[in-house]
């Protein structure tokens, strides 16, 4: 995690560059279940290539305020870490799983709030997401 943050490739998404004990504090409680924030850290054929987020938008106070979102409405956010996976068609992929096996199977979460373009290939609109195809 310490490193995919630092590199320019998932750095340019944050202002800011954080140390090792920044990334430990920050992600480990999320990875561990401990706050409202679900945290999992994508693998694919055992290999970790980055990471995959999801939380309520109410969960957030500060973060709801701004948010046109209905109770039940939830964020996900997600990036991949090694670069040579970046623009393979893996974001939308990832996505369909992590809401088929994590957020609707775990959470009942029916409205999701976009926070990449990939989503838009994942069949989301700005209504909801398209379930048919």
């Amino acid at each position: 995690m310490h490193r995919w943050l630092n590199t320019e490739f998932v750095a340019r998404w944050w202002s800011e560059r954080p140390n090792f004990q920044q990334v430990i504090a920050k992600y480990s409680p999320r990875i561990r279940g401990e706050q409202p924030t679900r945290g999992i850290i994508i693998q694919i054929a055992g290999k970790p290539v980055g990471y995959i987020q999801v939380y309520r938008i109410r969960d957030w106070p500060d973060y709801a305020k701004y948010v046109a979102s209905d109770e039940d409405a939830a964020g996900v956010d997600l990036f991949t870490g090694e670069t040579e996976n970046a623009r393979r068609g893996l974001g939308p992929a990832i996505i369909r799983a992590f809401l088929d096996q994590v957020v609707f199977a775990t959470m009942g979460v029916e409205n999701l709030m976009r926070s990449c373009a990939e989503f838009l290939t994942a069949n989301f609109t700005a209504t909801g997401l398209d379930k048919g195809g």
